[in-house]
């Protein structure tokens, strides 16, 4: 499939600070209809030190990525096993279409599974060494995700149940997931 990228990043500092700020945009369409990945992230590092003993650092990472995927594998519906166990010319009444064994691509083409995942990772450090043999250093962080899986199918209009009896008045299945870790080190 087609494949797109586009990146920016800037550095810079002075004599007691530094800084880091980047981002990235990337897309890909699979090689099947409905298979594409969208992914966002961007990162940032900011580094002061404000005494000759002390210096502070704060890194932010975020990243969105949404991923659709089609049936596949060892599926009944899916793609691979369709096309593979089809004869070219050949349709019998549980073809849908002329060379495929099951459903064609139009059929196929309808499955929507949507994978969408958002997460941001957080990190503060601090060190601070007030005589030459005595360093402190605190560190704290964050690591958030929210993940959602979407799976959709669309009801039937054939009478046909493409994808089943359970399936055909259309179906949502949806999961949510949450993740907090936090980290403190001293």
């Amino acid at each position: 499939g087609e494949i797109e990228n586009y990146s920016v990043s800037a550095r810079g500092g002075g004599d007691r600070y530094s800084f880091y700020v980047s981002a990235d945009r990337d897309q890909e369409s699979g090689l099947f209809v409905n298979n594409w990945v969208k992914r966002t992230t961007a990162r940032t590092n900011f580094f002061v030190s404000p005494r000759d003993n002390l210096d502070l650092s704060v890194n932010l990472n975020f990243g969105r990525t949404h991923t659709r995927l089609p049936l596949n594998n060892n599926a009944s519906a899916g793609w691979l096993r369709n096309a593979f166990r089809g004869f070219p010319g050949q349709r019998t009444t549980a073809t849908w279409e002329v060379g495929w064994r099951g459903l064609g691509p139009e059929q196929m083409a309808l499955y929507d599974n949507q994978i969408r995942n958002d997460r941001v990772v957080i990190g503060a450090t601090a060190n601070w060494q007030p005589i030459s043999w005595f360093r402190n250093r605190i560190t704290a962080g964050l690591d958030a995700q929210e993940l959602q899986n979407t799976e959709f199918y669309r009801p039937d209009v054939t009478g046909r149940a493409p994808y089943g009896p359970d399936a055909a008045s259309g179906q949502i299945y949806q999961g949510d997931n949450f993740y907090r870790d936090y980290t403190f080190d001293y």
